[in-house]
């Protein structure tokens, strides 16, 4: 039988080759614009900060409205909280792209 050690164990090694072959192609990807003489593209660390920052307070608008919904209704905490956090991230995201996409004058 199938422990839970098992799974997890699955899990990480999933994730960590997929995260290898992530690395592997942007790597080739960047030596093959060096070697075509395009200049290569990054993101800078504001912008990075800046979805990071925009993320993580829409997280925890998330919490906040999870917690004020399964508190003064019926619905139980397993559904407020990954349904709130749910919504408030994906607009956090949203609100992040829209505003790179503002910066960058696109």
């Amino acid at each position: 039988m199938i422990g839970p050690g098992f799974v997890l164990m699955a899990l990480v090694c999933a994730a960590t080759i997929t995260i290898y072959f992530l690395i592997q192609s942007k790597h080739e990807e960047t030596m093959a614009r060096i070697d075509q003489g395009m200049e290569e593209e990054g993101e800078s660390v504001t912008s990075v900060i800046l979805n990071l920052g925009i993320v993580f307070c829409s997280i925890g608008i998330g919490f906040i409205s999870g917690y004020i919904v399964s508190d003064s209704t019926s619905v139980p905490d397993h559904v407020a909280f990954p349904s709130s956090l749910s919504i408030c991230g994906g607009l956090g995201l949203i609100v992040s792209y829209l505003i790179n996409n503002r910066l960058r004058g696109e």
